[in-house]
């Protein structure tokens, strides 16, 4: 009995930013999160900066920026399993 072997690339490690990044870009050039995709990015570097990617505009960042603070605090809280 032959096993059948195929290579697969290993998923880059989450410390490497910008190849999560590229992998990122590749899922939204597939098709991954539909055709109207819209990016807020938080770098923590050197400067800090605040960027919008598509169609968003200030006040609409924002109303992102909240939804994803409020899923971070939900996610986190619930892996605490404060009960």
């Amino acid at each position: 009995m032959s096993a059948d072997l195929k290579v697969v690339p290993m998923p880059p490690r989450c410390g490497d930013v910008s190849a999560m990044l590229r992998q990122l870009a590749d899922k939204i050039d597939d098709g991954e999160f539909g055709d109207d995709v819209n990016v807020v990015l938080v770098l923590d570097g050197e400067p800090f900066s605040v960027r919008g990617y598509g169609k968003v505009d200030g006040l609409q960042a924002i109303g992102l920026l909240q939804l994803a603070s409020t899923h971070l605090l939900t996610s986190t809280l619930a892996e605490m399993d404060l009960d």
